[in-house]
């Protein structure tokens, strides 16, 4: 019956994702930012065009929001929950295979 404002220890840009991704697999990962419009409708073609107004706004809101937004205070979730904190960087070195196996279409 709690509830707990979850997050992660870093503050990330989509450059900043970039970058992880890069150290930790050893090759570089590029990032292009496109507008909340231009993902709203790539977003609407795979989801259905009513859901497109939805994801615009979603996003409009992440843009305008301060970069640690999602920089939260976890010590009242970490005392009561088994979680140890990973940087991004850390996850995708410990999840590694699963980037480094080809997919097939």
């Amino acid at each position: 019956g709690q509830s707990f404002d979850l997050g992660g220890p870093e503050a990330l840009t989509g450059a900043g994702v970039a970058q992880s991704f890069s150290s930790a697999l050893g090759r570089t990962i590029g990032y292009v930012a496109i507008s909340p419009e231009e993902f709203g409708a790539i977003m609407g073609r795979l989801m259905g065009l009513e859901a497109e107004a939805d994801v615009i706004a979603s996003y409009r809101m992440i843009e305008a929001a301060p970069l640690d937004t999602m920089v939260v205070d976890l010590k009242p979730a970490l005392e009561k929950l088994p979680i140890v904190q990973t940087t991004l960087e850390q996850w995708v070195r410990q999840h590694a295979q699963a980037f480094n196996t080809p997919m097939s279409v």
